[in-house]
């Protein structure tokens, strides 16, 4: 083969790859293209609530954010959600007695999954989160001393 056979095919053959790569190129900048979708905007809201006690359980009654309690007395809680928040959400109560800090002890309640509507309401210590159930924590902080109920909001 003569080098100027050789050269051609190789020019050939360059040609043929150069033309493939730029084919290839043009044929993925067009699948780019048609893939690029843009969803809607996300709002992050932060839930504002406070925890709540009362020795008398009515949702109806009087509920402070302190509590003074007789050792054996029954005692209740729940977290009153502001208005504005949506979304699905479980809460954990957990009972903490304060021995120079704050310890957790005894057993955490978690409701099942609640769902805030945007509108204030009421999470009581109870599986189903509704005030017929609602955990009577003077059962559990039977020893003198000071007691608090940290609720903690995970989305479901």
């Amino acid at each position: 083969m003569t080098k100027e056979k050789r050269s051609r095919k190789i020019l050939v053959l360059t040609t043929a790859l150069t033309i493939f790569a730029l084919a290839t190129i043009i044929t993925v900048y067009a699948v780019a293209i048609l893939g690029t979708f843009t969803g809607g905007p996300v709002t992050v809201q932060k839930i504002t609530a406070v925890v709540s006690y009362s020795d008398t359980n009515s949702p109806t009654g009087t509920w402070n954010s302190t509590l003074q309690a007789l050792s054996g007395s029954p005692w209740y809680t729940r977290l009153e959600v502001a208005a504005g928040c949506h979304g699905t959400v479980t809460v954990t109560f957990q009972l903490q007695v304060n021995n120079g800090t704050w310890t957790d002890t005894g057993t955490p309640i978690t409701t099942s999954v609640v769902t805030l509507t945007g509108v204030a309401q009421d999470i009581y210590s109870a599986v189903d989160g509704l005030n017929g159930d609602n955990f009577n924590w003077g059962a559990v902080a039977t020893a003198p001393g000071t007691y608090q109920i940290v609720a903690t909001v995970n989305s479901a």
